[in-house]
C-alpha cells in the first residue's frame, strides 16, 4: 500500500515539475519578446513590457505557494517546487 502511494506521489511530482517547467519556458519566451520590444520604446511596447513582468511575477508567486505546500507534501511539493524554481530561474535570467 505504502509503495503504491509513494509511486503515485512520484508520478504527480514529475507531472507537476513538467508543468512548472512549461510555465517557466512561457515566461521566458514572453520576457525575451519584451526585451526585443524594449529597444523600440512607445506606448504599445510599454504594455508588452508590463505583460512580461506580470508573467515573471506570476511564476515567482506560484513558486512561493508551491513551497508552502511542500512542507505538507514533502515529495510531491519538492518535485513541483523544483520545476517552478527552474522556470523562474530561466525567466529571471532572460528578463534582465
Amino acid at each position: 500500500m505504502k509503495k503504491t502511494i509513494h509511486s503515485e506521489m512520484k508520478k504527480i511530482a514529475q507531472e507537476g515539475a513538467e508543468l512548472a517547467r512549461i510555465t517557466g519556458v512561457q515566461a521566458k519566451k514572453v520576457s525575451k519578446h519584451a526585451i526585443r520590444i524594449m529597444k523600440n520604446p512607445s506606448q504599445v511596447q510599454g504594455a508588452a513590457r508590463t505583460a512580461a513582468r506580470t508573467v515573471v511575477a506570476d511564476a515567482i508567486q506560484a513558486h512561493k505557494s508551491v513551497r508552502g505546500a511542500a512542507s505538507h507534501l514533502s515529495k510531491l511539493g519538492k518535485g513541483f517546487a523544483a520545476g517552478v524554481r527552474e522556470g523562474v530561474r530561466d525567466a529571471k535570467k532572460n528578463q534582465k
